[in-house]
């Protein structure tokens, strides 16, 4: 039998092992490997080749190292994107250290939460967020380093990236690393209340990655743009973690601005991006909204949030060159559906089917799995999914669920061919009267009328019925709507009885850093003098 760690001499040959391909710095590796010259990042006027992304990594792995990281200790990310993050990102999977990315919106006292919860010793901190920083050091009571990323020169008592790196080697560390390992902390979204740490092995990031690359329809020669703050999962462990996977170039942006990606598309070639719903209405209702700009947009993938229906038509006539790919998913679970650009428009109302990699389902309230075309909780198993809620023993008991399924706080069920249709967060639910009703609905009445730009709709309270429906509404650009037209409009398209009993106009309405509509923000006024 041949024995392949014998030489035709019959001498033993030493044949290292194959580095795992589920740790998420192995995918860098493999990418530089194959395209060394090529971009990876491209922000202003940096441009970081495959070659020099790897080669940065392993200097912050080591420097992470040297300053005595180690394996399973935590740090943090406090920045907006800048072009050093995907360095930090990798570099950090590299080193064995546990890296939390904070999103530039939390207050100083929020942080400081962060830095006790996760026993923080080192800080990178971005343009911007150095007295939120110091404050949050401060108020924790605790030292912690903080380095500078995304700046010429370094503050006083703190370090800069480049002298943190001084010195420190750029080949590859050795660090034992499994695919088991904790690797990276994200927050959950931020629309319900306090964010919960979510905590991750380097399994599950890599399957978000790559279920993206076979199931987005993303390949090498793509040219990506990244409008999503590289703080969130969404960001960073789906669309630039893929794109990089695949060997493609990221045109990074340090934040969402549509006279800024509409400049950006033609410039680079871009080809993919990833948009939440409220930056798709954002961009192609501008008053002077360039459909030509956009011309060589081939993909979009839209996440975060439900689209509505009619937002997707007005999307899909606005750019009609793209291939729009829903994705639904969570923070605890990455990815779990895609609704490729051909089932539309028959399956607009959907979210698509499960990934290859995800086993999902839709169960009651006794644990049974339901048969398609019964709503109940979504629910989800599998390597995808997060280890825990850190330092939340109760919040991770929360959402398990018999034979290891995991809920995801969205209701839904199954159509006949497969497809999930997402009725609504189960914590968004209306209860009127015994009544379930579901925003989302009331929602997509909403946005079918032609002044509206943006809608949430939510609970109020209300001593007969118990809640009642109510929404807060942005108009277009130019466009007068009153309140009562808009609740005739829904009594029109829905059920009467589900129409919201309020509106109230607003100029914008809470968002999340990565374009999410806050409803707990809006609620919140609603029901502050409620017993």
């Amino acid at each position: 039998m041949y024995d392949p760690t014998v030489s035709n001499l019959g001498r033993m040959m030493t044949i290292p092992a194959a580095p795992d391909p589920l740790l998420t710095g192995e995918h860098l590796r493999r990418a530089a490997a194959r395209d060394p010259n090529k971009a990876a990042i491209v922000m202003d006027d940096r441009r970081i080749s495959f070659a020099e992304l790897d080669r940065d990594a392993n200097r912050v792995a080591n420097g992470l190292i040297a300053a005595g990281i180690g394996k399973g200790e935590r740090i943090a990310v406090l920045s907006p994107t800048v072009a050093d993050y995907p360095a930090i990102f990798y570099g950090a999977a590299r080193s064995g250290g546990v890296c939390l990315n904070l999103s530039v919106r939390l207050t100083a006292d929020d942080v400081a939460r962060m830095i006790a919860l996760a026993d923080l010793r080192l800080m990178f901190v971005g343009p911007g967020m150095l007295e939120t920083a110091r404050a949050a050091a401060a108020t924790a009571g605790r030292p912690v380093t903080l380095v500078m990323i995304g700046e010429d020169v370094a503050a006083p008592d703190t370090t800069s990236l480049l002298a943190f790196l001084e010195g420190a080697p750029d080949g590859s560390p050795e660090v034992p690393l499994t695919a088991d390992d904790p690797y990276i902390m994200i927050l959950s979204g931020g629309t319900t209340g306090t964010p919960k740490l979510i905590l991750l092995n380097h399994r599950a990031t890599s399957l978000w990655a790559i279920a993206a690359t076979q199931d987005f329809g993303l390949t090498r020669d793509d040219i990506y743009a990244v409008p999503v703050p590289l703080f969130h999962g969404a960001g960073l462990l789906i669309w630039l973690a893929a794109a990089l996977m695949q060997g493609g170039t990221c045109i990074l942006m340090p934040g969402w601005d549509r006279d800024q990606f509409t400049r950006l598309v033609p410039t680079h070639g871009i080809t993919a991006a990833i948009l939440v719903a409220t930056q798709l209405s954002d961009l192609i209702h501008a008053p002077d909204f360039d459909a030509a700009a956009l011309a060589g947009l081939q993909k979009i993938n839209h996440a975060g949030m439900k689209m509505p229906v009619a937002l997707l038509e007005q999307a899909v006539a606005a750019l009609p060159n793209a291939e729009f790919t829903d994705n639904f998913g969570t923070s605890e679970t990455g990815p779990l559906t895609a609704r490729p650009h051909w089932s539309l428009p028959d399956k607009a109302h959907s979210v698509g089917r499960p990934l290859f990699i995800v086993e999902l389902d839709v169960m009651d309230a006794d644990g049974q799995i339901l048969p398609r075309g019964e709503t109940g909780e979504i629910v989800t198993r599998g390597g995808q999914v997060m280890i825990e809620y850190f330092g939340d023993p109760e919040g991770t008991a929360a959402v398990k669920r018999p034979h290891g399924w995991r809920a995801t706080g969205d209701i839904g069920y199954f159509d006949a061919d497969g497809f999930l249709v997402l009725v609504d967060r189960a914590r968004d639910v209306i209860i009127s009267g015994g009544e379930n009703i579901y925003p989302t609905e009331i929602e997509n009445a909403l946005y079918q009328h032609p002044a509206v730009a943006e809608a949430a709709v939510f609970a109020i309270p209300d001593d007969h019925w118990g809640e009642l429906p109510a929404a807060q509404v942005v108009l277009k650009a130019g466009e007068t709507a009153t309140a009562e037209a808009l609740i005739d409009h829904v009594a029109t398209q829905i059920p009467r009885h589900k129409r919201p009993r309020l509106i109230d106009f607003v100029d914008d309405l809470p968002k999340t850093g990565v374009g999410k509509i806050q409803k707990n923000l809006i609620r919140a006024r609603y029901w502050k003098d409620a017993q």
